[in-house]
Order: structure tokens, then sequence, then C-alpha cells
């Protein structure tokens, strides 16, 4: 009997597992990522700027997910893991290779342009170059100094054709005076002049032959006038501060629109310099700088995030301003010949639009459209009157209030809220009363200014332009996708400067919307306000402006 010999010199064959990809988990990770998209857009449907802003809340974290899934959960070799990887690396190098961000619309949607077209700062240095500017000292004392209009010579009378303050006159964007002509099939605008203008929002003011804007020229913040006939530069005054932003808020530079008050020039920069300038040749008077006159000695108060942007205030003899903030200090009136603070008053945030004036009830009133609602002060003391809450979330109201009566406005605001009117009362010597009388989320003004004219309110409805009868609040109709442009007003005429530099003619009728004219003015994101005087149209963005003849 034998024995079998079972031990063997081969080897055992090796058992390898199957990998098994988990794709259930990539996929359980991607419809999260979508029902939440869904979700937010569901929450935001009134609310276009938040809505596409979710887009960049939700999808990071949803991608960044997936790459922890791909990289060490998805069961996949490192080679199959690694090269697509790598193949969107590179695609994502040459994309912006030949792309960079050049600035956003108004919902903060990223504009591209090519990386060899000439950035608006490179193209406006080529044409300052070419400039030869009588230009004033730059200043950034806050010592206030005696000053008089250059030489003797007389500040020209202002006229009805004249726009020497923030959308006119009255800050109300009507045009008076001989207005616009409105039969451009047959009589187009005609282009007088344009070229390169330094980074900003800020728009025109007018008087005479002078035209004054401000914009950022390098690392100078300037207040430059040109002059209305011919474009050419009359003088510049620059101080040494740039306010930055990054491209898809806005940018850099100044925001807010200068504004002619006899021989004197009042600018407001975007880092809180409140300048008073020689209408004849800019030369400083004195300066201030409202953060700081706002902040405790030697620690200024906070700017806001796009910056200081609403232009200041001239009546009787004050400059009124919104620093915001500090208790007791958050709207400071100036004398407007010395520059020494006469009173201050409020506790609120700042936002982005302007201080106005009006009568209400007999008595003479500031209005401080602030970052949580509105607030009214007595003139003369500063004596706060009456306040109401009208609050969104970023805490952003930027449009001017409009007078209804002599005892209601309106005011509106955007993300989601809408416009109200507000009813006054005040009994003699004692608390005034506001009350809200009716609510529209249908007159969204993120930071687009409403008209007011002859019972109804015209105004961008985020983006779209909208008539709603001022007396009920309900919307007679919506027509004309204009985005974050700005609208002027002469009789029964509706001017927009649209968002892409458009610039149309609507009937202002509440019956129906009826566009009546439009042609391309300029290229870019373009929310500055236009400007019309002396039958002329003054347009401009963060890189070009132009004048036309629209004279009837």
């Amino acid at each position: 009997m034998s024995i079998a010999n079972t031990s063997s010199d081969e080897p055992l064959p090796v058992v390898t597992r199957p990998r098994h990809t988990r794709w259930w988990l990539g996929s359980l990770i991607l419809g999260a990522g979508m029902t939440a998209q869904a979700l937010l857009w569901m929450r935001y449907v009134e609310d276009p700027t938040f809505a596409k802003m979710s887009v960049l809340w939700v999808w990071p974290a949803t991608l960044f997910a997936l790459l922890l899934w791909w990289l060490f959960a998805s069961g996949l070799s490192w080679a199959t893991k690694l090269i697509p990887l790598g193949l969107l690396a590179l695609g994502g190098v040459g994309f912006f290779s030949v792309y960079r961000i050049d600035g956003s619309d108004g919902d903060m949607v990223p504009r591209l342009a090519y990386r060899w077209v000439p950035t608006a700062e490179q193209q406006a240095r080529d044409y300052w170059k070419q400039q030869t500017i009588p230009e004033s000292s730059p200043t950034n004392s806050e010592t206030p100094s005696e000053g008089t209009i250059a030489d003797g010579v007389e500040a020209p009378e202002p006229t009805a054709d004249d726009w020497p303050d923030f959308r006119g006159p009255k800050r109300d964007g009507i045009v008076r005076g001989i207005g616009f002509r409105t039969d451009w099939e047959k009589r187009p605008p005609q282009e007088l002049w344009r070229h390169p203008v330094g980074l900003g929002w800020s728009s025109f003011v007018v008087l005479d032959d002078y035209a004054i804007t401000m914009e950022q020229r390098d690392e100078q913040e300037s207040v430059v006038a040109y002059s209305l006939k011919s474009g050419e530069p009359l003088w510049l005054h620059g101080d040494d501060v740039r306010f930055q932003a990054v491209e898809v808020n806005g940018g850099d530079g100044p925001h807010a629109t200068p504004v002619i008050s006899g021989d004197r020039v009042f600018s407001l920069g975007a880092t809180g310099l409140l300048n008073c300038l020689e209408l004849n040749t800019g030369k400083s008077l004195w300066s201030r700088n409202i953060l700081t006159d706002a902040g405790a000695p030697g620690a200024a108060v906070k700017n806001l995030e796009w910056g200081v942007s609403g232009s200041p205030l001239v009546v009787d003899d004050l400059i009124i301003t919104i620093p915001g903030t500090a208790p007791g200090r958050s709207v400071l009136a100036y004398d407007r010949t010395t520059g020494e603070i006469v009173w201050a008053g409020g506790t609120f945030p700042a936002s982005y639009g302007g201080p106005a004036v009006a009568e209400l009830n007999g008595v003479r009133q500031v209005l401080i459209y602030h970052g949580t609602g509105i607030a009214a002060f007595e003139l003369g003391s500063g004596k706060e009157l009456w306040s109401f809450p009208w609050e969104n979330m970023p805490k952003v109201n930027a449009a001017q209030p409009m007078i209804v009566s002599d005892s209601s406005l309106v005011i509106g605001t955007g993300y989601g809220i809408g416009a109200t009117l507000l009813k006054l009362t005040a009994e003699e010597k004692g608390p005034w009363g506001v009350s809200a009388d009716w609510k529209t989320n249908r007159l969204k003004l993120k930071f687009n200014d409403a008209i007011l004219l002859d019972g109804y309110i015209y105004g961008l409805d985020d983006g779209i332009l909208t008539c709603v009868d001022v007396a009920t609040g309900k919307t007679k109709w919506k027509g004309g996708r204009y985005g974050y442009g700005q609208i002027l007003a002469h009789e029964s005429t509706i001017l927009a400067l649209t968002e892409d530099g458009d610039v149309a003619l609507a009937k202002a009728q509440p019956t129906r919307f009826e566009e009546i004219g439009r042609f391309h003015a300029l290229d870019g994101t373009t929310w500055n306000h236009p400007a019309v005087a002396h039958g002329k149209l003054l347009i401009r963005n963060g890189s070009m402006a132009a004048c036309y003849d629209v004279a009837p």
C-alpha cells in the first residue's frame, strides 16, 4: 500500500475580490445638490439675485462632496480617478488663459472678456496720456479753509435746462426745460463726443458748459469737469485714495454723483472723502471724511461693502451725508462754507441711497433711507421726527423716496421685498404717526430709482419696466427687460439707459407698455444714471462716456 504525495510545488491561485463601484453614493450626492438648488429657487422665486447667487452656495459644496466621493469612496482605480481630474484641470487652465472676469451684471453673474482685449483702465490710460488737464492740488486735509470763486468769476446761474444734482434739480428723475425729442425714427440721436473714463458708477451733473463726474484714475479718486459741448477736460481734482471691490461686486472706484451748488462742487468718494471744490477750477476749499467724523476719536466707522454711494444733499447752508452705524452720528450735517459739523443724529446702519429733502405736514425735513428703514429729521435742528422699518436681508436700500403728497411717500427696495406707500400724521407739538397704506412686491427697486408721474410710478422691478398705480399699489403693466439700468422721464416719455448700454424710449402711460425707440450707446455693464441738459444726453459707465444731441 502506498500513500499518495499530496504536496505540490505549484502556487495556489490568488483569489481577488471584485471591485464594486459605488455609483449610488455619487448619485445620492448629486441628487441632494439638485434638490437643494430646486428648493432655494422656490424660496427665492421673487428675488432673482439670491436665486442666481444660490448656485454659488449649493454647487461648490456639492462638487467638493463629489470630489471626495470620486477620490476616496467611488471604488474606482486610481488611474481611472486621476485621468479625468487632470483633463478637467487642463480645461480650466485653458479656459482662464483665454478669458478673464470683466465685471458682472446686476445679479452678480460674472461677465467674461478675452484676455488679449485691453481692460477699461488700460484703454483709459492711453486716452489720459493724450490729455493736458489743469490739475488742482490733491488734498487729504480735514482742516477747512475759506475760498472764493477763481479770479472773481461769477458762477453761471442755473436754468431749467441744467442738471446740477443727482437725478436732476429735484432728485426725482424728471427732465424739465426743453427735454429730449422722441421722434427717433425720423431724427435719431446724434453722437457729439465719446471717450474713455475711469472706473466708477457716478453720473454727470451739468451747469452751463460744465459736465462733472467722478472716476478712478489709477490710484487717485478724481472729480473731473468736462466741456459739455466738446467732451474735453476742463479740470481735475484728485485724492490719493482708491476704494477696492472684487469684480463681481461692482469693482473699484467711486459710486456717488457730485452736486453743483452756486460756485461750488460737492463730491463724496467711496471711502467717505467729502470735498468742497471751486466750480471754475476744481481747487479744494475744504475736505472732510464722513466715516472718520462719525467714529470715535482716532477710529473711523466701518465702510459699506460696496463703499459710500449716496450723493451728498446740499440744502440751504447745509451738506447732509449718511455715514451710518455710530450711535447718534448716523447722519451728519456740515456747514457748506466751512465744512464744520452743524448737527448729527440717528442710530442705524447706512445704505446706498442719498438723503432727500421734503416738506411734509408743513415741516421741512431730511429723509434718510438707511439699511433698516427710513427716518426723518428736522432740517434746521437735526431732531428725529419719525421712522419706519423697511428692510431686506442684505440691508441694501438704494432707491430715492418718492413724495406723493404733503402727507405721503413711497419707498421701494429689492431682494424680494418691494415697495410701500407710507401715510404720515402729526399733531401739533405731538409725536408723528406713520403707517403703511399698501405694500407690493411687484416693484422691487434693487438699486434703480423709480419715477412718479401723473399718479403712476414707473420703475424697474428687478430689471423689468413696470407701471404701478400710486393710489392702490396695483400693477398696471410690465414690459421692457432693461436689466438693472436707470430711467428718466420728460413729459409723457420714459428714457431708459439699460444695463447692457442701450438707450430706449417708452411711453409713460398706464394703459400698456409701448417702446418707441432704441439704440445701442455703450458696451459693458451700465448702471450709471443718465443726465439730460441743454438738449444733450450724457451717459457713461465704468469705461466710456458719450454725449448725444437729443434736442427737440
